[in-house]
C-alpha cells in the first residue's frame, strides 16, 4: 500500500483534482481517493468510492483499527492512514516513515481542480507531517493468502527468509526508492560496515549479481520473494561485488565497504562515463545500495547483510 501511494506521488502524470479523483475518470486523485485506491489495490476490502467523511466507517469495515490521534507522528508505522474528520477540517494522508506522509494536497490553482497531472511537483507528494489529526487507521494483520506483495501491519513489509547464517546477517527491511519503510530515515539499504550478501528487487524486471567467491555473474532473476531462495532473490550468501539492472529507467548505486560510493548506473550505462555495465567493483565488498527512478513507480528492494 505504501509502495503504491508513494509511486503515485513520484509520478507527475498524477495530480490533484476533485473532479477526476478516480482512475476511471483520468489520472488524478484527491486526498481520500488516493487512500481508497492504494488500500484497495493492495488487497484490502475497501470500496472504490467514498470521501473523507466515509473513510472511518469504510476502513473499519475492512478491518482497519481506528485509534485516536495521540499527537505524536513517531508513534505511527508506515502504512498507517491519518484522518482529520472534524467538521470542515477534513483531510487524509498515509504515514511512510521518518516523520513523512504521502498525500494529495491541492491543485496548482490553489483550489480543488486544475490541469491534469502534477504541475508543481507538490500536488501529490511525500512531505513532513504537517499537523494534527483525529484518527489513525491501522491496517489489519495480513497473511500470505491475502494479496501478493502485501504484508502484516507493524512488521517488515515482506516475509523474512532464512538464508544460511553469516555472522548474524539478516534481511534489513524494505526500501521503496529512496524511502526506508522501516522508519530509520536512511535513503539506502544495508548496514554500514556489513557486506551485502543477497539482494531482492521488485519492479525493475531482470537483475543479476556476482559475488567475490564465485567471481562470475549469477543467472538473472526477476522476482522478489525472500522466502523462496533460488529465483526469489539474487545472491548465494556470499559478499556481493557487482549488481546489474537492465531496466533503462532505473538508477542504482553501491557503496564499497571503505565508504566510497561508486558511480550511479542507469540501466547498464555508467553515468560516471566508464564502460562498466554494472554497479560496484569486482572483488570488492559493498555494504550499502540505492535504487530509484526519477519519476514513476519506485522499485522495492531489500538486502541481506
Amino acid at each position: 500500500m505504501v509502495e503504491l501511494a508513494v509511486g503515485v506521488a513520484r509520478d507527475d502524470s498524477h495530480g490533484y483534482s476533485q473532479y477526476r479523483r478516480w482512475p476511471y475518470q483520468g489520472t488524478d486523485f484527491d486526498c481520500s481517493s488516493l487512500m481508497y485506491w492504494a488500500a484497495n489495490q493492495a488487497g484490502y476490502d475497501v470500496p472504490q468510492s467514498g470521501y473523507t467523511g466515509t473513510m472511518l466507517a469504510d476502513f473499519k469495515a475492512a478491518g482497519f483499527a481506528a485509534v485516536p490521534w495521540d499527537g505524536n507522528i513517531w508513534d505511527c508505522t508506515p502504512g498507517d492512514i491519518l484522518l482529520a474528520h472534524n467538521g470542515n477540517r477534513q483531510h487524509t494522508e498515509m504515514y511512510v516513515g521518518n516523520g513523512n506522509n504521502v498525500g494529495a494536497h491541492i491543485a496548482e490553482t490553489g483550489d480543488i481542480d486544475g490541469a491534469p497531472g502534477d504541475q508543481t511537483g507538490n500536488e501529490i507528494s511525500v512531505a513532513p507531517n504537517w499537523g494534527s489529526w483525529d484518527w489513525v487507521l491501522i491496517p489489519p494483520d495480513r497473511d500470505d493468502s491475502a494479496a501478493p506483495g502485501t504484508s502484516s501491519n507493524h512488521q517488515s513489509s515482506a516475509p523474512q527468509a532464512q538464508p544460511a547464517a553469516q555472522g548474524g546477517a539478516d534481511w534489513q527491511g524494505d526500501m521503496i526508492g529512496l524511502v526506508d519503510t522501516t522508519d530509520s530515515g536512511d535513503d539506502f539499504a544495508g548496514v554500514p560496515g556489513k557486506p551485502i550478501r543477497n539482494i531482492a528487487i521488485e519492479g525493475v524486471g531482470e537483475y543479476q549479481v556476482s559475488d567475490i567467491e564465485h567471481g562470475d555473474f549469477w543467472p538473472k532473476v526477476n522476482h522478489y520473494d525472500l522466502a523462496a531462495g533460488e529465483n526469489g532473490y539474487a545472491g548465494d550468501d556470499q559478499p556481493i561485488d557487482r549488481l546489474r539492472i537492465f531496466d533503462p529507467t532505473v538508477k542504482y548505486q553501491m557503496r564499497a565497504l571503505n565508504g566510497t560510493w561508486h558511480d550511479v548506473m542507469q540501466g547498464t550505462k555508467d553515468l560516471g562515463g566508464t564502460s562498466d555495465d554494472f554497479a560496484g567493483e569486482s572483488g570488492v565488498q559493498h555494504d550499502l545500495l540505492r535504487i530509484w527512478r526519477e519519476s514513476g513507480v519506485q522499485p522495492r528492494y531489500n538486502v541481506y547483510s
